[in-house]
């Protein structure tokens, strides 16, 4: 526990009776939106208390509020993704860098044959 933590409060997370309690105080929300972001905010790794805090401040602000406003800030705090062709060559890098890796520990590298040592092309006086 850390020092900023109450011990008094426990939360359980359970994102189908934050569901019913945001959309029993507010039967104009829809309810399949209002799943839908909740389940953004728990997918981009918000902390469970702020999503049922943020969730239910939305609910309870005034008659014109979204369950949507929710997961509109989950798509502001989530930083854009690079893309472009650069993104794709750095990614090919990396997963041949980690194959690699990964063979190697498995079969303890591959040994290197030096020239003339009996590998193709390089055979040996009989």
């Amino acid at each position: 526990m850390t020092d900023n933590e109450d011990p008094l409060v426990h939360w359980q997370e359970d994102p189908r009776a934050l569901l019913n309690l945001a959309c029993g105080s507010r039967p104009d929300w829809d309810r399949e939106e209002t799943w839908r972001a909740i389940h953004a905010a728990h997918n981009a790794h918000i902390p469970w208390p702020r999503i049922c805090k943020r969730l239910i401040a939305i609910a309870f602000r005034d008659g014109s509020s979204s369950p949507l406003e929710l997961r509109d800030e989950v798509a502001q705090a989530r930083p854009a993704e690079p893309t472009g062709p650069d993104v794709y060559a750095r990614g090919g890098q990396l997963w041949r860098a980690a194959l690699e890796e990964v063979q190697a520990r498995k079969t303890g590298g591959q040994p290197v044959l030096a020239e003339g040592n009996g590998g193709p092309g390089g055979g040996s006086a009989a």
